[in-house]
C-alpha cells in the first residue's frame, strides 16, 4: 500500500475513535495498529494527528483526564473529496466498489457526493470507520450504521425504526439498494415496504436496526439517480438554455455546470449553456446564486419560476414595515424599539 494510502486510512480510524469518543492517543493507536497492514510508529501517528488537526482544520483537543484526543465539534467531518483525489476511496476501501456521482455544480462544496452501489464488493469493517469518519452528524451509531452495511451488502431486509423530519418515529422494512454521503451526510436509497415506494433515508435517522434473513431482489430502476449524478432523486427539468454576457463568458465556459453541458459561443462574445437534463432545485438555486450574469432562455416555465423565486427574496428583504411575516418579532419590529 502506498504511503499516502496508509496515512489517509489510518486518519480515517483516527476519526472514528473520535468519533465514538474512544479517546485516543498516539500511543495507543500505534498500540493498536502494531502488526497490521497500517502498523506505524508513535511518531508517526503523532505527525497524523498535527496533519489532522493543522492542514485539515480537525477540531481537536487532548482531555488530561482521558489521556487522549477528543472533538471539540462532534459535527465536523473528514471531506471525501481528498480520498477521492488520491485515489484511496474505491481502491483501498471497497476494492474498486464505488462508484463515484459527481455533481459538477457541487463540486465546490466541502464534501464531494459519492455512492456505494456494488455490495458484493464491500468490505464492511473497511467501511465503517469511513463513514463514521466523514460523517457530518453528531448521532450516528456505530452498531446501527454496522447492522446497515451487513444488510446491504447481503441484500437481506432490514427492519427499523425511522424518524423523518415531518413525522413521529415509524417502524418499516426496507431493501437497501445504494448508499451515498452528500455534503457530509450518509443516506441509503431504499424500496420502503411501508410506503410500498421508493425512498432516500438519512443514516442518522435510523434507529433499532435489526437485520432479517429475508433476502430480496434489486431493482434496478433505483440506481438510476444515483448513477446521473441526482443522488437525491429531486424533480428535473430538462433542455435547459442558460446564456451569459461576454464578460463572463471566459468563466462560464472553463467548467461543465452539469452533466452533459453543450456549450455555444454567440456572436457577441457571449455564451450559451444547453443542459439535457438537471436538478430543478439545484439549477435553480444555482442561476440564482449567478444573477444577474445568468439569464435563462428556456424553458420558459423555468423562466417563470426564476422570476417568482427573485421577486420572492426582493419581498423578503424589504423594510421590516412592510411585511408582516417580520413584524411578530421584536428585534425586527420598529414599534417595539425603545
Amino acid at each position: 500500500m502506498e504511503p499516502q494510502r496508509r496515512q489517509l486510512n489510518r486518519i480515517i480510524g483516527f476519526i472514528e475513535r473520535l468519533k465514538t469518543r474512544c479517546y485516543p492517543n498516539a500511543e495507543s493507536y500505534a498500540a493498536e495498529l502494531h502488526d497490521g497492514p497500517l502498523a506505524a510508529s508513535v511518531r508517526t501517528i503523532k505527525r497524523d494527528i498535527a496533519y489532522l488537526r493543522d492542514v485539515l482544520d480537525c477540531p481537536l483537543e487532548y482531555d488530561p483526564e482521558e489521556h487522549g484526543y477528543a472533538l471539540v465539534d462532534e459535527h465536523w467531518a473528514f471531506p471525501i473529496a481528498p480520498l477521492c483525489g488520491a485515489e484511496v476511496l474505491p481502491n483501498v476501501v471497497v476494492g474498486g466498489g464505488i462508484e463515484l456521482a459527481l455533481s459538477p455544480v457541487l463540486r465546490e462544496a466541502m464534501y464531494a457526493p459519492v455512492s456505494l452501489v456494488r455490495p458484493e464488493a464491500a468490505e464492511v469493517q473497511a467501511l465503517l470507520p469511513l463513514i463514521l469518519a466523514t460523517n457530518g452528524i453528531a448521532d450516528l451509531q456505530a452498531d446501527t450504521i454496522e447492522d446497515i452495511l451487513y444488510a446491504w451488502k447481503q441484500r437481506h431486509v432490514l427492519r427499523v425504526d425511522y424518524t423523518s423530519p415531518r413525522r413521529s418515529a415509524a417502524r418499516r422494512d426496507i431493501e437497501i439498494h445504494a448508499l451515498f454521503a452528500q455534503e457530509g451526510i450518509w443516506y441509503a436509497r431504499v424500496w420502503c415496504r411501508l410506503r410500498n415506494a421508493a425512498r432516500t433515508l438519512a443514516l442518522h435517522r435510523v434507529a433499532d436496526a435489526h437485520r432479517t434473513q429475508e433476502a430480496f431482489l434489486p431493482r434496478e430502476g433505483l440506481l438510476t439517480h444515483l448513477r446521473t449524478g441526482n443522488v437525491l432523486g429531486l424533480e428535473t427539468v430538462e433542455n435547459v438554455k442558460v446564456r451569459c454576457a461576454a464578460d463572463c463568458a471566459g468563466f462560464y465556459a472553463e467548467r461543465e455546470w452539469f452533466a452533459g453541458q453543450y456549450d455555444r459561443r454567440l456572436p457577441d462574445g457571449g455564451l450559451e449553456m444547453l443542459f439535457p437534463r438537471v436538478p430543478r432545485p439545484v439549477v435553480v438555486s444555482w442561476i440564482l446564486y449567478n444573477a444577474p450574469e445568468l439569464q435563462v432562455v428556456e424553458p420558459e416555465e423555468l423562466r417563470a419560476e426564476i422570476m417568482t423565486k427573485a421577486r420572492a427574496v426582493a419581498n423578503a428583504h424589504h423594510a421590516p414595515q412592510s411585511t408582516g411575516r417580520l413584524a411578530r418579532y421584536p428585534e425586527h419590529d420598529t414599534k417595539s424599539s425603545p
